[in-house]
C-alpha cells in the first residue's frame, strides 16, 4: 500500500510501499465562516430583479485532527511452521541459534494536527512512535557493528541491518505560506532512538548510546502542478550511528548510511503537466570519523567506510 504515514525521506524511503494492515482516523473542526449572507438582488434580470449568488465567509481556522496506526510485515519467514527439525544460522560467528519461524511486524503509532489559516499559512504535526516485535528470517541475527579500531573486512563483515534494539520516537513537521504568489514551506524531522545504548553496545561500542539523534531542516519553494511550474528543495540532514532503522531510510540520498550528515538540493520544471526534469545534488560527510568502521547499510554504493560522498543526478520524469 502506499505508505499511509506522514513521514520524511530521513525515516522513509518513499519508493517503499509496505505491506500489512493500517488503520486512519480524521476530523475537521472549523472556526468561523458561517452560512452566506441573506441574496442580493438587481434590476437588470428578467421581471426587474435577478438573485446574485452570495458567497459564505470563509473560516478563518481550520484544524485537522488524525490518527494513523500500522502494523506492517517487515519480515515475513518463509517456510512458517515448517516441518520437521528447525534450521539453526551462526549469530555472529559465535554462537548458534534456531532460525525463527515466525514473522517480524513494525509497527506504528501517529497522531497529529494539521492548523491552517485559509490563504494565509498553514502548519502540521505528527508525533509518531515506531517499534519492532519478532526477528523473521532475514532479519534473525540480531544487530552486530564492527571493531571501530580494525580495517579488515572481517571486523567490516558484521551484521548492520538487524532491527533489535531499535525503538524509534520521530516528529515531521512542516510550516508553510505564499509569498509573491510562490507556494513557500520549512519542514523539518527529529528523531531519537530510545534504545540507542543497547544498540551500542551489540555494536561493541559501549558509552556511544548518545548517537542516536538524528534530524533534519529544510526549506521548500514552489510547486509541480502544471506546465512551466517549477520547485527547488534545498535541506540539511543529520543522522547519527544509532538513530533510525538503516534499512527503511532513503539510499537515493547519503548513500542510505547512517552515521552521516549533509546538505541536499534538488530542483524541478515541468516540461508539460506529466513530464519534469529533475535535477539532484547532495554532499555528505561522516558525523565521527572515530566511527568510520562502523559498517552500515549502503545500498546504493558498495563503498565503506565512506568518509565524504558527493552525487548528481539529472531525472527526466514521465506520468502516464
Amino acid at each position: 500500500m502506499p505508505n499511509p504515514l506522514l513521514s520524511t525521506r530521513m525515516v522513509w524511503d518513499p519508493d517503499i510501499n509496505p505491506e500489512g494492515l493500517a488503520e486512519q482516523w480524521k476530523h475537521t473542526f472549523v472556526f468561523g465562516g458561517g452560512p452566506p449572507p441573506p441574496p442580493s438582488y438587481s434590476k437588470d434580470g428578467k421581471d426587474g430583479k435577478a438573485v446574485v449568488p452570495a458567497k459564505a465567509p470563509e473560516p478563518w481556522l481550520k484544524i485537522d485532527v488524525f490518527a494513523n496506526f500500522a502494523q506492517f510485515v517487515y519480515d515475513d519467514s518463509n517456510p512458517e511452521n515448517p516441518l520437521g527439525a528447525r534450521a539453526t544460522t551462526t549469530a555472529n560467528g559465535v554462537e548458534s541459534q534456531l532460525v525463527p519461524n515466525t514473522d517480524a511486524f513494525l509497527r506504528a503509532w501517529q497522531v497529529g494536527a494539521r492548523f491552517e489559516f485559509p490563504h494565509i499559512v498553514y502548519f502540521q504535526l505528527a508525533p509518531t512512535l515506531y517499534n519492532y516485535t519478532g526477528n523473521g528470517d532475514t532479519f534473525n541475527i540480531h544487530y552486530q557493528g564492527g571493531d571501530p579500531h580494525l580495517t579488515n573486512s572481517a571486523s567490516l563483515a558484521q551484521n548492520q541491518t538487524g532491527i533489535n534494539s531499535l525503538l524509534v520516537f520521530d516528529l515531521p513537521a512542516e510550516i508553510g505560506w505564499k509569498a509573491w504568489g510562490l507556494p513557500m514551506r520549512v519542514y523539518g524531522d527529529f528523531a531519537v532512538n530510545f534504545e540507542g545504548d543497547d544498540r551500542a553496545d551489540a555494536a561493541g561500542q559501549p558509552g556511544q548510546g548518545s548517537q542516536r539523534y538524528a534530524y533534519t531542516l529544510g526549506l521548500g519553494v514552489g510547486q509541480l502542478k502544471k506546465k512551466n511550474d517549477w520547485q527547488i528543495d534545498l535541506w540539511y540532514q543529520h543522522a547519527e550511528q544509532f538513530a533510525l532503522d538503516p534499512n527503511l531510510i532513503d539510499d537515493d540520498w547519503f548513500n542510505g548510511q547512517l552515521n552521516i550528515h549533509g546538505v541536499g538540493i534538488t530542483a524541478a520544471y515541468n516540461l508539460s503537466a506529466a513530464v519534469n526534469l529533475t535535477l539532484n545534488y547532495g554532499h555528505g560527510w561522516w558525523v565521527q570519523s572515530q566511527s568510520r568502521h562502523r559498517r552500515s547499510s549502503n545500498l546504493a554504493i558498495a563503498i565503506n567506510p565512506t568518509d565524504q560522498y558527493n552525487f548528481f543526478t539529472a531525472d527526466l520524469n514521465v506520468k502516464f
